[in-house]
């Protein structure tokens, strides 16, 4: 029973809930939720499960019944669980559009080159320092070769030398003309000298 006020008029109305749902049918949630409108205060009572009611009480034993609820505040209609969840509206979602004109694209990447050129300009210069120090490597590691061969030319050249004078003319000539000369002579010596060799897989067989 849903018991409800209007000024200083009392009003009842006799519900049923579905016995699946525990909730009101269709047509009582439709009346209970204009009751609510009217009196948010409304109760909703039942005479087994409720206090301050009895099988034997008169009509003014009744209404006092009523009346402490109401006044107590106690088994609101808001509060009832007949009254089945307010169904929820779906989360709207906002779509957001930017739009970039070209001058603002320009000062954009304008920015980001100015915050990004430290590191491209650390890493150039890392880059440069790195290829000069190969080069330098490189260049030191030619010499070293060049002179490793001079050195393991003229051990051969000294090897093989018949004619002292040659090679201290090679060493040691003022003008560049005369020890170019006599190293020729001595390359010569040695071609000839590797040449009257004897064949090195006929000397091991």
């Amino acid at each position: 029973m849903i018991i409800w006020k209007t000024d200083r008029s009392w009003h009842g109305y006799a519900a049923w809930l579905d016995p699946d749902t525990e909730t009101f049918e269709p047509d009582d949630l439709e009346k209970a939720r204009e009751v609510l409108a009217e009196d948010p205060n409304a109760v909703m009572l039942n005479g087994y499960y409720c206090g301050h009611f009895g099988e034997d009480m008169n009509a003014l034993e009744i209404a006092a019944g009523i009346r402490w609820h109401y006044e107590n505040g106690y088994n609101l209609l808001s509060d009832s669980t007949a009254l089945p969840d307010e169904p929820t509206e779906p989360e709207k979602t906002m779509e957001l559009t930017l739009t970039i004109s070209p001058d603002q694209a320009k000062a954009i990447a304008q920015e980001v080159v100015k915050t990004v050129q430290p590191a491209i300009d650390y890493a150039a210069q890392k880059a440069r320092e790195f290829i000069d120090w190969a080069i330098q490597v490189a260049g030191e590691f030619a010499k070293i070769a060049a002179e490793s061969l001079s050195k393991f030319m003229d051990a051969m050249l000294y090897s093989v030398n018949a004619h002292p004078k040659w090679w201290h003319l090679y060493k040691h000539a003022k003008k560049y003309r005369v020890r170019k000369k006599y190293r020729k002579r001595l390359m010569q010596q040695l071609i000839e000298s590797l040449r009257a060799a004897p064949d090195p897989l006929e000397v091991i067989t």
